[in-house]
């Protein structure tokens, strides 16, 4: 992980070592990282980390990061796509490319709002349907149709982390 070397400057014609971006709060990486080397980043601050603390306040901590990271990327967004001049530019090694968002279209007409309502009504049917067969203890018969009702059969959805700064 060594540092990059700027460009000769006709005002300091030494070649200098760009070092890291640094904060009273934060420490920024002094290059941009190409993707091939994030595993290699991502083991190394792993490995820094869990010298120090378990496993799960390495995790809290990165998570915090990231959290704040989030927030600075959203602050900085629009000024750095003024600032874009066309639709694309090599950034530090990094190719940034400005993409247009999906297209939002508002209606005003009667027939859309009358299909949007059968929706919602369709969605909470289905919604009182599923609650109705979680909560069904044993396979019934319907009286009406003589059909097997079987209730729903839990799936593990696999466990996460929650974080709350």
């Amino acid at each position: 992980m060594n540092p990059t070397t700027q460009q000769k400057d006709e005002f300091f014609p030494e070649v200098t070592e760009a070092g890291p971006v640094q904060s009273e709060h934060l420490t920024v990486l002094h290059r941009v990282v190409p993707k091939t080397e994030f595993a290699t980043y991502a083991g190394a601050l792993t490995a820094a980390l869990l010298e120090e603390q378990s496993a799960i306040e390495a995790y809290v901590r990165i998570r915090n990061v990231s959290d704040i990271l989030d927030q600075a990327l959203g602050q900085i967004k629009e000024r750095a796509i003024i600032s874009l001049q066309g639709t694309g530019a090599d950034v530090s090694g990094a190719k940034v490319l400005l993409k247009s968002l999906p297209k939002k279209y508002e209606y005003q007409d009667s027939v859309v709002d009358d299909l949007e309502s059968q929706k919602k009504a369709i969605e909470e049917k289905l919604k009182a349907r599923k609650r109705f067969l979680e909560n069904l203890p044993a396979e019934v018969a319907d009286t009406g149709t003589g059909e097997i009702i079987h209730p729903a059969r839990f799936v593990s959805g696999g466990s996460t982390l929650q974080v709350t700064f």
